[in-house]
């Protein structure tokens, strides 16, 4: 996750999500879906941020940054 942090603090959304994206097909855990979430979100892809988010929250219901997404 720090590597997908490092290409979003330097702006470059659409390689930060293309790396969320894969970090999430190969661990698909609540918060990596979250980061993804993240990701589609700073990219205005609002369709996939709120897939992300939704399924996040199916795996930790708890999940406030998640919820207020």
């Amino acid at each position: 996750m720090g590597n997908i942090r490092e290409i979003a603090m330097q702006g470059r959304w659409a390689e930060a999500m293309a790396a969320a994206d894969d970090s999430l097909g190969r661990s698909p855990q609540p918060s990596m879906t979250v980061a993804a979430g993240m990701m589609h979100f700073c990219n205005s892809d609002f369709r996939g941020a709120r897939q992300r988010f939704t399924q996040a929250l199916s795996m930790n219901a708890e999940d406030n940054q998640a919820r207020l997404m």
